[in-house]
């Protein structure tokens, strides 16, 4: 029997918020537009600063599809932003490219497993994000 479930529960720390997010799993077409970026290096993914850019603006077209809730991040006046609030700025790149990580992790049977599978942290926009050699 597959593991497959159309929606996935995920946590991000970011800025001193916990991140609670539900998501929907990559289609094909999301796949496509992320797959120039993805590379393993050691089971890391590994970019340079213009790729990460990149993938955060492919972001806009991706995260709006995927993303169905996320709460627990608010602004200074204590106000809760949506995802539609977070996209435009380069502020929020590491938490756009971390949701991104989340997503291709979920959106394969080996990504899934492993996050199944681990007590450890999914890999987050640290991680994500290396120098290249």
């Amino acid at each position: 029997m597959s593991n497959f479930t159309p929606t996935v529960k995920e946590s991000i720390e970011f800025d001193g918020d916990t991140v609670q997010l539900v998501l929907r799993r990559l289609k094909i077409k999301h796949s496509m537009m992320l797959a120039s970026h993805i590379r393993t290096s050691d089971g890391n993914t590994v970019m340079n600063f213009a790729e990460f850019t990149e993938m955060a603006e492919k972001a806009g077209q991706i995260l709006p599809d995927c993303v169905i809730s996320m709460t627990g991040l608010t602004g200074t006046d204590g106000a809760p932003l949506a995802i539609s609030d977070i996209l435009s700025e380069a502020y929020f790149q590491e938490l756009i490219v971390g949701i991104l990580t989340k997503l291709i992790l979920h959106s394969s049977v080996a990504g899934a497993a492993a996050a199944k599978n681990s007590a450890a942290p999914l890999p987050g926009p640290s991680t994500a994000l290396e120098q290249k050699e």
